[in-house]
């Protein structure tokens, strides 16, 4: 049976643009990331080199650091994927515009409150994520990967272990704010929205965007509850029609984290909120459930009753 022409459109327009963030991400954004990083390290190109290999023996590399995965992002994740998906569709830049509608301050005072509350319910499969034995099922490859996340988890504790504010809101920038426009355009601006069209089925291409979401970043003990706020932000991005309020969401997700690293620095809040091994509590987390799943109707009401149209009705 042949396939559409629609349908290998949008196949190629996932595929491409797949290709793209990962080349881009993984090989031409850090590339150019390290050229601009050159004049913030006090050093030789080398020696920059080894800093960037492990920074935690070289805290003089942050801010090269910071350049790096700032030009990672922009370059690799966001230039490319949106230059790759023009070449397709020459409306690429309408999931960015700004409709007054889809984008009331009372969905993002929703958001806040949702996005914070999604973190506390997700907690048990964090944990029990983060504390998976893969070595019985995977043998050496199970120990490799737990040794792999404990090394990029001192880095991230690294690049979060704030010196000052200035420093903590350049980390916001470069931690919060630049992956969550970027890797929203790709996932669920583009992956999602044309997995939801070449499926003709929402959750579907919902799912599968928050997997392939998921899976990017290339740390397995944080996969599901990962997938999860990508499936979060997909209905999300599906049900108003808005990209601005799934960054949003993603970015007040990234944001949690760091402040309360932060915070938690400053002895504003308890360090045991960052404790990765404890969840919260079992009341918490049913009446988190509560609230999220009351603020999630709200989306979907506005979804059914406004009409405004889905993430799925593409051109």
């Amino acid at each position: 049976m042949e396939i559409p022409a629609s349908q290998q459109k949008h196949g190629k327009i996932i595929i491409y643009t797949l290709v793209a963030a990962l080349i881009g991400f993984t090989l031409i954004g850090p590339l150019v990331g390290f050229l601009f990083a050159i004049p913030f390290f006090d050093g030789s190109m080398l020696s920059l080199v080894d800093a960037i290999a492990n920074p935690v023996a070289y805290p003089q590399v942050k801010t090269a650091y910071y350049v790096i995965q700032s030009c990672t992002t922009t370059v690799g994740l966001l230039v490319l994927p949106w230059l790759t998906y023009r070449a397709f569709n020459n409306e690429a830049n309408s999931l960015f515009q700004w409709n007054k509608k889809e984008n009331h301050y009372t969905f993002y005072a929703m958001l806040i409150l949702m996005t914070f509350t999604f973190i506390l319910i997700i907690s048990p499969i964090s944990v029990w994520n983060a504390n998976l034995d893969l070595e019985p099922i995977l043998g050496e490859a199970g120990v490799y990967l737990k040794n792999l996340e404990k090394k990029l988890e001192e880095v991230t504790y690294f690049l979060t272990d704030f010196d000052s504010g200035w420093q903590y809101l350049a980390g916001l920038v470069v931690i919060a704010i630049l992956p969550a426009f970027a890797e929203e355009f790709v996932f669920r601006g583009v992956i999602q929205k044309h997995f939801v069209a070449l499926t003709q089925n929402a959750h579907v291409g919902i799912w599968v965007s928050a997997i392939l979401f998921s899976a990017f970043h290339m740390q397995f003990f944080g996969f599901f509850p990962r997938m999860l706020l990508g499936v979060l932000f997909g209905y999300i991005f599906y049900w108003t029609g808005s990209l601005w309020l799934a960054i949003f969401a993603h970015f007040c997700n990234n944001a949690i984290a760091l402040s309360s690293i932060y915070f938690a620095k400053l002895k504003w809040i308890d360090d045991n909120v960052n404790n990765s091994n404890e969840s919260a509590p079992w009341f918490i987390v049913l009446f988190g459930s509560i609230i999220v799943v009351f603020l999630l109707n709200q989306f979907y009401h506005f979804h059914k009753q406004k009409n405004f149209g889905s993430a799925s009705e593409i051109q």
